[in-house]
């Protein structure tokens, strides 16, 4: 399994964890989304390949901003 990890700016509460997450859930291939309040990241884990631009823009539709 592979894994990305991209810096999440915005999230500020246990509620942006979950929405990051679940913004995520619908994207091919992906196996898990674990967002982090104190890192501000969020670790992707994923089979064979992801389209990392399709998960950067559900981050961004779910109201935050994206950076690696």
């Amino acid at each position: 399994m592979e894994k990305l990890v991209l810096n999440v700016k915005g999230m500020g509460c246990s509620k942006c964890v979950a929405k990051v997450e679940n913004a995520l859930k619908d994207v091919p291939n992906l196996k898990k989304a674990k967002a982090s309040l104190e890192e501000n990241n969020v670790t992707i884990s994923y089979k064979d390949s992801i389209d990392k631009e399709l998960v950067v823009k559900k981050i961004t539709e779910a109201g935050y901003e994206v950076s690696e």
